[in-house]
This record gives structure tokens, C-alpha cells and sequence, in this order.
């Protein structure tokens, strides 16, 4: 039986509108360590093994996430879900080396997450399940996106669709 690596998630809750999302955390965190879990066998075959891996989450309003989606892609509309990797994945494989590890703590820094809480509500009534779902869905989407996989064709979109569905429905919020 392998080690499994420990993972962190540092949590930002810039949302000011009064609606409570602390139910969301929890289960977010949940997700985002399965999926951390189903991925451990991918790091097994690279000779330096982080001590832990982390990640950012901000949970935003549609205007901050209209201003991020402007600066840093040049597109200027809101969206669910942005991801900014910091380091190289391809389909759940990471590839790094030893200058992308914290030096001292040895901490593989997957990247940045942001979600508009917005999105979550809008989206829960378009698709007609709960806000909860809604949340930890785009906040697999995140992490997948960290991980490397993407949805540029058919065929990428179905493969992350697939893994996300699966694992929701295993964890009890699918559809």
C-alpha cells in the first residue's frame, strides 16, 4: 500500500453578498482530496516525491472574477471557474522537478482556483440541483484543470466530464 501525500487547500472567501457558502467548504475539501487520492499513482514514477501538495481557492463575486478573466486571459466577461497552474500536468501527470518544490518544506504547489459564487447560484437553477453540487463541481473542474486536463475538443471534454460525474455521484452529489 502506497503513502498517500498530504494535501492542503488555503481557502479565501472574498464574497461579501449575504448569502451563506460555509456549507461549501467542507465538501469541497472533500472532493478536491479524493481527486487528489485517484492521482497519487501518477507521482509514484518520478524519483522526487513532494512532502505535500497545495492549492489556492478563492471564492469570488462575478465582478472580481470578470476582472481577473480580463487581466490575466484578455477576456472580458464573467465566467464559473478560472485555474492558473503552477506547474505542468498533462492528464493527472505532474511533471516537475526539484526547483518547483518548496525548498525547505518540499510543498508541490499545484496552482490557483478561483470560483464565482455567483456562477454557483445561477448555474445550480440552470441546471435545476442544489448550489451545494454546483460547488463542489466547478471546484473539481479547478483542480482537474490543475492536473492537466482540459476541454479544448470533444473528446478532452468528455474525459473530464467523465471523471468529475463519476467521482460526484460517488461521493453523493451527482445529479
Amino acid at each position: 500500500m502506497k503513502k498517500q501525500i498530504e494535501f492542503e487547500i488555503e481557502l479565501e472567501i472574498d464574497y461579501e453578498k449575504n448569502i451563506e457558502i460555509e456549507d461549501f467548504i467542507q465538501p469541497m475539501k472533500r472532493v478536491l482530496e479524493r481527486i487528489i487520492q485517484d492521482h497519487q499513482y501518477e507521482k509514484e514514477k518520478f524519483k522526487i516525491r513532494p512532502s505535500k501538495l497545495s492549492t489556492y481557492i478563492a471564492l469570488v463575486d462575478q465582478d472580481s472574477i470578470k476582472e481577473i478573466n480580463l487581466e490575466h486571459r484578455g477576456i472580458d466577461k464573467a465566467t464559473d471557474v478560472l485555474s492558473f497552474p503552477s506547474t505542468y500536468s498533462k492528464k493527472g501527470k505532474l511533471i516537475f522537478d526539484i526547483f518547483d518544490l518548496d525548498q525547505e518544506t518540499k510543498e508541490l504547489f499545484l496552482g490557483e482556483i478561483i470560483i464565482s459564487v455567483d456562477h454557483i447560484f445561477k448555474q445550480a437553477k440552470e441546471y435545476n440541483h442544489s448550489s451545494l453540487r454546483e460547488a463542489v463541481f466547478l471546484a473539481s473542474h479547478g483542480l482537474l484543470h490543475l492536473l492537466g486536463y482540459d476541454h479544448q475538443n470533444k473528446e478532452e471534454e468528455t474525459e473530464m466530464i467523465n471523471i468529475q460525474e463519476s467521482l460526484l455521484k460517488e461521493l453523493g452529489y451527482g445529479r
